[in-house]
């Protein structure tokens, strides 16, 4: 299963050439995976992120919605590997890659991911991709 949030580009994103800065993309990718593991996952484990890369394929604009898709691809034993699109008028625009990793935040060092994590996970698990 994939999960999809919506977001609203904002006139304060846009860049010089009027579309979209590149670095205005990166917190819509964190709000993507935070929607798929606290809102729908929910899961209570803490994580920090290891890993983000991203290929920007088409130009985003302001006054249009995007589409931010994520799913997860991989679970390791304290690692959760994404993958992430983002789509503005049907097209893709963006094909991203995450890996976040299991924390504990009073050891301050990774731990494995939960049985309880890894069960709600599973359904967004896409074995295809």
């Amino acid at each position: 299963m994939k999960d999809q949030l919506q977001i609203q580009p904002r006139l304060s994103e846009t860049d010089s050439n009027g579309h979209i800065n590149n670095t205005s993309v990166m917190p819509w990718l964190e709000e993507g995976r935070l929607h798929l593991c606290r809102q729908q996952a929910k899961i209570q484990q803490a994580t920090v992120l290891a890993h983000l890369s991203a290929d920007y394929r088409a130009e985003i604009e302001y006054g249009q919605p995007v589409q931010v898709t994520t799913w997860v691809q991989k679970l390791g034993n304290s690692s959760i590997h994404y993958r992430q699109q983002v789509h503005q008028g049907g097209s893709l625009c963006i094909d991203a890659h995450a890996v976040s990793v299991t924390f504990n935040t009073e050891q301050r060092s990774k731990e494995p991911l939960g049985d309880s994590s890894r069960s709600a996970l599973q359904r967004y698990l896409d074995k295809g991709e």
